[in-house]
């Protein structure tokens, strides 16, 4: 039978200590760095919805202030946003519009636009402001 003396005793309480204090510190850089890259993702969709929102707003500032006409004969148009040259496909729909006053009266005017769409285009400007393939489209 042994019999532990209390140096013996002492250096096993201590490797003990060391053990625990090495395991804990293990555990708390898992958990940082879980954190970390929770943070990290929550902070990159929320850049790429601030990007959606601006270049919502300036698509939609470009189909106001456009007059139609111009707007739907260029091909495409292209904006600065948050330092990012975004360029938009034009797509405009003309049907024939009949307007008509208290339904006896009417008049069809020939291939009116009825509607513009705007489309950014995928290039490394829209990936890197919208995330993923970059296209975006407003109606």
């Amino acid at each position: 039978m042994t019999r532990l003396t209390s140096s013996s005793l002492m250096r096993r309480q201590r490797g003990d200590i060391l053990l625990e204090a090495l395991l804990s510190t293990v555990m708390m850089t898992i958990t940082f760095l879980g954190l970390h890259g929770a943070l990290k993702s929550t902070l990159r969709t929320q850049a790429e919805a601030n990007g959606h929102n601006l270049t919502r707003l300036q698509m939609r500032s470009t189909q106001e202030q456009s007059e139609l006409t111009t707007l739907c004969q260029n091909a495409s148009v292209s904006n600065e946003v948050v330092g990012h040259t975004l360029s938009y496909d034009v797509v405009c729909l003309n049907n024939e519009v009949t307007v008509s006053l208290q339904s006896q009266l009417s008049h069809t005017l020939p291939d009116q636009i009825t509607s513009v769409s705007l489309r950014t285009m995928a290039n490394e400007n829209s990936e890197a402001l919208l995330g993923g393939d970059g296209v975006m489209e407003l109606w």
